[in-house]
């Protein structure tokens, strides 16, 4: 049940949970005198002072909010840091979090080293799967359903803190636990006799392990990728959305034949590559050039295939869900998708098939991108 919580915890951190219009800036930078409602940012090192009066979705390799956001956040990063105040939940994954402002309501945490700075309060309930924990300031609810390595509390729970299964447990003086202390470890925490702690419930473990579903999940892969396919479609989303449209929108003309054609290029293609270097190492007239050229295509629109795969899957559920009638490209989707995708491909037993279909609409995909360069370079020689 834990890992399965975690799953849905990941994918809460993507979903969107806005359906009012947003602002979009690629940009490392948004600016105090900037005053958006909605904001999407994304940036290698993105720093927002701005304050921001809706919701704030952002990402980046670095992600610094300093200003205060008036509804939720999504955040995503190396590392994060949130030093301005939240008025609602914040949703973030990271491999080092930091939150040093106060939140409005629930905070859901994936990281690698997430740390609640002295000067945060979380008014709300805190969800964290993590390596390690640092608890330095006040949580006003509940920590629930995490699984956490290594916790150290010098803080203030105001309720129940349910840590899961962890490595190490250290309550430093000071610390105050309001509810009780639930977790499972080889040994029993070192708790300070300075501390107030409510009762303990603790349950000698042999460690953190991923039995009990049976099965083992790379968490980290998982989230890494997902958050690697979700910057690569939303940066086609932003600059290039027509031509991302035409290729779903071409999807579904013919699909069967898109298959086809998709099919039988990816399957011919190699040969081809092989055969033209072949020639090339015999030097019978054809330069390494031709042979560079056609595998940087190949390996072009087979990337091309695997992001708007998740792009075309979200545009489709998005659809449906919402009973429209034309397919939709935007940030929204992009994620959606991103979130499926990356769901059917992880759980075992289902994956497999999650893997086929994925598989089949990437071929559809590849066939259509082949139909239109045919098309592109039918047009230039008719020029």
């Amino acid at each position: 049940m834990k890992k399965i919580l975690m799953l849905i915890a990941v994918a809460i951190l993507a979903v969107p949970m806005f359906v009012s219009a947003a602002e979009v800036k690629m940009s490392d930078k948004v600016n105090a005198k900037d005053n958006p409602k909605n904001l999407y940012t994304a940036g290698e090192n993105a720093t927002i002072d701005a304050a921001i009066s809706g919701d704030l979705v952002v990402a980046g390799g670095t992600v610094i909010v300093n200003g205060d956001v008036e509804n939720g956040v999504i955040a995503a990063g190396g590392d994060v840091t949130i030093n301005g105040f939240v008025g609602q939940s914040i949703r973030v994954a990271g491999g080092n979090v930091t939150i040093k402002g106060n939140v409005g309501s629930d905070l859901v945490v994936f990281g690698g080293t997430v740390v609640l700075d002295s000067n945060s309060t979380i008014d709300g309930d805190v969800i964290v799967y993590a390596g390690s924990l640092n608890i330095k300031g006040q949580i006003v609810g509940d920590i629930k359903n995490s699984s956490v390595g290594n916790v150290i509390i010098s803080g203030t729970v105001a309720g129940k803190a349910d840590l899961g299964e962890i490595n190490t447990l250290k309550i430093e003086k000071g610390a105050e636990i309001g509810g009780m202390l639930t977790y499972s470890a080889q040994s029993k925490g070192i708790i300070s006799d300075d501390a107030i702690v409510g009762e303990v419930k603790y349950t000698q473990s042999a460690g953190p392990s991923t039995e009990g579903l049976g099965f083992q999940i790379d968490w980290l892969g998982v989230l890494l990728g997902m958050i690697g396919m979700a910057a690569t479609c939303l940066l086609f989303v932003v600059l290039m959305p027509v031509f991302t449209k035409n290729v779903v929108n071409n999807l579904v003309i013919n699909p069967w034949a898109n298959l086809g054609i998709g099919l039988g290029t990816v399957l011919v293609t190699p040969v081809v590559l092989l055969i033209t270097l072949i020639i090339t190492l015999f030097s019978l007239g054809i330069s390494f050039g031709i042979f560079g050229y056609i595998g940087l295509i190949y390996v072009a629109f087979l990337s091309l295939s695997g992001t708007i795969t998740a792009l075309a899957v979200g545009s489709f559920v998005w659809k449906y869900l919402k009973k429209e009638s034309d397919l939709s490209i935007n940030w929204k989707t992009a994620l959606v998708g991103v979130v499926i995708v990356t769901f059917v491909n992880s759980i075992p037993y289902i994956g497999f098939i999650g893997s086929i279909a994925t598989s089949i609409v990437s071929l559809m995909i590849f066939g259509v991108l082949t139909i239109m360069a045919f098309s592109f370079l039918k047009q230039q020689r008719t020029v």
